[in-house]
């Protein structure tokens, strides 16, 4: 059976705390034997754009969106989705782009930015997967909880290294089957199996660096 190796959450350099080039991305990617990868960059999706026209390999347009209430994942956008909205009304805008919904790293304590549980227990019925591997997660624990709430309500389950520099990409993704669309992507989830891998504390060092030289 054909495998796929993918990466669902990195970032280029246009994110703010991220250090990749396009070009250094793609030969990464390549080098690894990435056959898909999923760019999220933070409220931007200009470098994933440009990179899907050059890439050799399957490239999904993701966003990781601010919301009012912490931040979400969006898969197989067309179009930025604008930051600063409520949850719900994010979640709207990524289905009329019929895109993906997905929650990023929900019980790590270091990250201000995500969404709480309280909030995202209320809208867990929109969501197509769960993050439940980050290896920038500094706590594994923090992941273990993920994965029991993926469990104990059907959700799909999703690991992504959240690569911001060169060190970090494809240290966790998944192994699925071949996919060529959305819905293609959330069956290739039922019966993938993830990449668990955690990156070492050093890269949370140069994320900071490269958000005061900004």
């Amino acid at each position: 059976m054909n495998i796929w190796r993918i990466e669902t959450h990195c970032h280029t350099n246009i994110s703010p705390c991220a250090t990749l080039k396009p070009q250094k991305l793609i030969n990464l990617a390549k080098k690894l034997g990435i056959k898909a990868l999923v760019i999220t960059d933070h409220d931007n999706i200009e470098a994933a754009l440009h990179i899907r026209k050059i890439a050799p390999f399957f490239v999904i347009i993701g966003q990781e969106i601010s919301t009012k209430d912490g931040e979400v994942l969006g898969y197989f956008l067309s179009e930025r989705v604008p930051p600063g909205l409520s949850v719900e009304q994010t979640i709207e805008l990524i289905r009329e782009q019929k895109g993906l919904v997905g929650i990023p790293h929900p019980f790590d304590p270091f990250r201000k930015n995500r969404l709480h549980v309280e909030k995202l227990e209320e809208i867990l019925t929109m969501v197509d997967c769960l993050e439940v591997w980050n290896a920038r997660n500094i706590f594994v624990s923090s992941n273990e909880k993920a994965e029991r709430m993926a469990e104990k309500h059907g959700i799909l389950k999703i690991a992504g290294s959240d690569a911001h520099t060169s060190f970090e990409v494809g240290r966790s993704g998944m192994f699925t089957t071949p996919f060529s669309n959305a819905n293609e992507f959330l069956e290739s989830l039922r019966t993938g199996s993830l990449i668990k891998q955690k990156s070492p504390m050093w890269v949370h060092g140069i994320t900071k660096i490269k958000k005061t030289l900004i």
